[in-house]
């Protein structure tokens, strides 16, 4: 199968966030005889796609140094596959595909929920079994970052919990609370030098 190269990237129509694509790339890369303009507007008329439905014109960039800005336009994925099949070639079906697989990738990524474990959620309790939130990516990118940046903070040396020494209620505090923020009990524990079971007794209780 060929190897596509086409952005894709988001969009709004009729107020519904859309994935769309520039309608000039597909054209280039379905390597279409007629010229851009010709074939996107007999493609419109004869097929009936529906403005700010199906696509929207857009100003492109200027032709020539003092032309005036082209006429582009960004179509959904859906009029992307439906301009692949009308165009009756190998190369085309390929490229309807592609949009297919393309699609399947974004909804597996959107029906993606990530959970950590914590017991507060906003100031309250967690309705979610065994101890879970549901946060959004963000926020989830965000603590893996403040974990990433506790290791990098001891130069990438290993860190050895202290042990024999009993943890004093500001240890404690400090435990609960880095864990009401959706720390992991591992991360904690690098965080103030501990053990994750020094950790664990403290979350138990």
């Amino acid at each position: 199968m060929t190897h596509f190269n086409i952005k894709t990237f988001t969009g709004s129509l009729q107020n519904q966030t859309v994935q769309l694509i520039n309608a000039r790339d597909l054209h280039s890369l379905l390597k279409v005889k007629r010229d851009f303009s010709t074939w996107i507007k007999d493609r419109i008329s004869d097929y009936g796609f529906i403005l700010n439905e199906d696509f929207s014109p857009v100003l492109g960039k200027s032709e020539g140094f003092f032309g005036r800005p082209s006429k582009d336009y960004h179509i959904t994925l859906d009029m992307a596959k439906e301009l692949c099949m009308l165009e009756r070639s190998e190369l085309g079906q390929q490229a309807r595909r592609y949009f297919i697989q393309m699609e399947k990738a974004a909804r597996q990524l959107a029906q993606q929920q990530l959970v950590i474990p914590t017991f507060l959620h906003q100031g309250q309790m967690s309705p979610l079994p065994q101890n879970q939130i549901a946060i959004d990516k963000d926020r989830y990118i965000a603590l893996l970052e403040s974990e990433n940046s506790l290791l990098k903070s001891n130069h990438g040396k290993p860190l050895h919990p202290r042990k024999g020494q009993r943890l004093d209620e500001a240890e404690k505090s400090e435990i609960k609370r880095l864990y009401a923020q959706g720390m992991t009990k591992a991360a904690i524990a690098r965080q103030i030098n501990r053990s994750e079971s020094a950790v664990g007794v403290v979350l138990k209780k």
